[in-house]
C-alpha cells in the first residue's frame, strides 16, 4: 500500500512544474508550419472581350466546374466609400466631385434630414413624372448627378398565371436548366393613387387622426397603404382585429404585403391589439347567356363585346364587400351592346347553389365576400361541375344570327 502512495505522490509531484506553467498570453502564439497545397498548374486567357479566363485541370474526377466571378456589390466600393453598393435597388443617385463618388441616400421625407447627411426625396407629379429633390445638403456646384433607377411595377406587374419563366440572378440554375414559373397570377402591384380616390377617403383618414380604435379606421388607413385594393375589418376575437385585404387587381394577399400591413399599423394601434391579415372570399358567379345577333353584324364580334359587357359587372373596381348581385343589371349591360337582338340568362348562381337561375333575381352576399368572374380554379365549386372549357373567359355565351 506504502508503495503504491508513493508512486502516486512522485507522479504528483512530477505534473505540478507542468501545471503550475501558465501559458504567456501577451503575444500571438508562434504559427506552425503552413501545410502542404498542391494545385495543378494555372493556365491563363484573355478572350476576344478582354474576359480574363484562368483554366485549373484536375483529371482525376470527370467534371468540368466553371465559376464566373463578377466585380459588383460591396467589392464595386471606392476606397473610403464603403456602401456605396447598399444604396437602395429602386434608385440610385450619386455625385461625383474631384473624382470621388458620394452616395445618396433614398429617404421618405427630408423632415429629419441635416447639413451632413446626403439624402434625396423621389417626388412624383399628376403627369408621373418623378423629381429627385435633394435635403439640407446639396452637391457641389457643378458636380454631375447620376440616377440611376428602374421602371415598371404597379398593375402591370399583375401578371397573369404562368407568365413569369425567366430566372434573374442565378446564372447556376440556368446552367443546370432549371425551370420556373407563377401557378398563380401576381397580386400586390398598385398605380399611384388618384386624385378621386384621395378624395373619396381623405375625410376618413381625417376622422382617424392616423390612430385606429374602430373598424372605420382601420379600414380607412389600410385603404390608404399601396398595393391594397379593397379591404373589411372586423373584430373576430377581444384583442384581434383582422384585416381581409384584398390586393389591388384582386388576388390573393402575398406574404411581402400582409407582413408590411401589419409594421404600417405597429405605431397607430392601440397597445394590447393584435393585427392579422386575411384573403377576403371570392364568390365566382356563374354565367350562362342565350344570346340572338342582328343580321349583319358579326356574330364573333357581338359576342365578345357581350362578354366583356358581362364582365365588366364583376371587374374588381366595380364590386364592393357584401355586394347584392342583380340579374337585371347583366340583362342592361347585354341588350346595351348593338347588334343584340335579343338575350336569354340561362345560368346565374354561385357555388352551392342548386337552382340554375336564382329564382329571386338577385344574389346575397356575405359581409365580407367579393363577386367577381369565375377563374379556372373556381370551376371545382361549379354545381354541375362544368369544365372551363366551356367559359371562355368565365363567361359562356351561346350566340346564334349574325354571320
Amino acid at each position: 500500500m506504502s508503495r503504491i502512495a508513493t508512486l502516486v505522490l512522485a507522479a504528483l509531484a512530477a505534473a505540478a512544474p507542468a501545471l503550475a506553467q501558465t501559458p504567456d498570453r501577451s503575444k500571438a502564439p508562434v504559427p506552425g508550419p503552413a501545410p502542404a497545397l498542391s494545385l495543378p498548374p494555372i493556365v491563363k486567357r484573355t478572350l476576344s472581350n478582354g474576359l480574363p479566363v484562368w483554366i485549373l485541370e484536375r483529371h482525376k474526377v470527370p467534371l468540368v466546374h466553371v465559376t464566373l466571378l463578377v466585380k459588383a456589390g460591396a467589392a464595386a466600393d471606392p476606397a473610403g466609400k464603403a456602401g456605396l453598393a447598399s444604396v437602395t435597388a429602386d434608385l440610385e443617385v450619386v455625385s461625383e466631385s474631384g473624382g470621388v463618388l458620394t452616395p445618396w441616400q433614398l429617404q421618405e421625407t427630408l423632415a429629419f434630414s441635416g447639413p451632413d447627411q446626403p439624402d434625396v426625396i423621389v417626388e412624383i407629379d399628376e403627369n408621373d413624372r418623378a423629381t429627385v429633390v435633394f435635403g439640407v445638403a446639396v452637391p457641389p456646384a457643378g458636380a454631375p448627378v447620376r440616377a440611376t433607377y428602374r421602371v415598371g411595377g404597379g398593375r402591370f406587374g399583375n401578371v397573369a398565371p404562368g407568365t413569369i419563366t425567366t430566372i434573374a440572378g442565378a446564372p447556376e440554375l440556368t446552367l443546370r436548366a432549371a425551370r420556373v414559373t407563377n401557378p398563380s397570377g401576381a397580386t400586390g402591384g398598385a398605380d399611384r393613387e388618384s386624385i378621386d380616390h384621395a378624395a373619396d377617403i381623405a375625410p376618413r383618414v381625417f376622422r382617424s387622426l392616423r390612430r385606429v380604435v374602430t373598424g372605420g379606421d382601420y379600414e380607412a388607413l389600410a385603404a390608404r397603404y399601396s398595393g391594397v385594393g379593397k379591404v373589411r375589418a372586423a373584430a373576430l376575437g377581444w384583442n384581434t382585429v383582422t384585416l381581409f385585404v384584398a390586393p389591388e387587381g384582386g388576388g390573393a394577399v402575398s406574404d411581402v404585403l400582409a407582413a408590411d400591413l401589419i409594421t404600417y399599423f405597429e405605431d397607430k394601434r392601440p397597445l394590447s391589439t393584435r393585427i392579422e391579415i386575411r384573403d377576403v372570399a371570392y364568390v365566382p358567379v356563374f354565367l350562362t347567356a342565350e344570346l340572338e345577333v342582328e343580321p349583319y353584324h358579326a356574330r364573333t364580334r357581338v359576342t365578345e363585346q357581350v362578354r366583356a359587357a358581362l364582365a365588366g359587372l364583376l371587374a374588381f373596381d366595380a364590386v364592393r364587400f357584401g355586394d347584392v348581385v342583380y340579374l337585371s343589371k347583366f340583362y342592361e349591360a347585354a341588350e346595351a351592346v348593338p347588334g343584340v337582338a335579343g338575350v336569354n340568362i340561362s345560368e346565374f348562381r354561385v357555388p352551392g347553389q342548386a337552382a340554375v337561375v336564382e329564382p329571386t333575381g338577385k344574389l346575397v352576399l356575405g359581409r365580407r365576400d367579393l363577386p367577381r368572374v369565375p377563374t379556372v380554379d373556381d370551376f371545382d365549386r361549379h354545381p354541375d361541375h362544368a369544365p372551363p372549357a366551356d367559359y371562355p373567359g368565365g363567361i359562356q355565351i351561346r350566340s346564334t344570327g349574325g354571320y
